[in-house]
């Protein structure tokens, strides 16, 4: 029961970052665009003009279609440019950790939650680690387990005061692209 409440605390932090995220002013793509390489390749330019290091604190937060299109890509689905795979090593049917790949010094991450997944309109994300701030008080973390008798009834609690905010809006770049295709 505490797993199950610590995933929650964590949907919740990812909500707050893709809402902080999400007041990016740097946008390109449109509703009639699919994802694809050179989409990536503008987010990137639009990155590199601003000054922000490619430093391999560069992550691109997707939809499943947006991945999907990148995977048709020879430039992105050959080993000879991936270095980090997602279902490399340990049994890809089991594990408590996001699927992800590195391409061209990037982590990019798949996220099932973005604004427009599966509509001709969804959002998606490149930006830099240092751009998005997140801060909770874990000291004040409050969890509870217990079993009320009288009720006959067990239960799990937990409650953390967290925030999150956009820090630089030229680090991070928001892409509307199509993935109706794939809903």
């Amino acid at each position: 029961m505490q797993m199950t409440t610590m995933a929650v605390i964590n949907r919740k932090i990812d909500q707050e970052i893709i809402g902080a995220l999400n007041g990016t002013t740097v946008t390109i793509g449109s509703s009639s665009t699919i994802f694809s390489v050179n989409l990536f390749q503008n987010a990137r330019v639009k990155l590199s003009n601003a000054e922000v290091p490619w430093d391999s604190n560069v992550t691109l937060l997707c939809n499943p279609a947006s991945i999907a299109y990148l995977e048709l890509a020879p430039e992105f689905s050959s080993a000879d440019y991936i270095s980090m795979k997602p279902f490399a090593g340990d049994d890809a049917s089991w594990r408590d950790q996001p699927m992800a790949y590195r391409w061209k010094s990037c982590l990019i991450l798949e996220h099932p939650k973005l604004p427009g997944k599966g509509t001709s309109s969804e959002l998606n994300w490149l930006y830099h680690k240092n751009s998005v701030g997140h801060a909770a008080n874990t000291a004040g973390m409050d969890n509870s387990v217990g079993y009320n008798d009288e009720q006959k009834y067990s239960y799990a609690r937990c409650s953390i005061d967290m925030g999150s905010v956009l820090l630089q809006t030229a680090g991070a770049v928001e892409i509307t692209s199509d993935g109706s295709a794939y809903a």
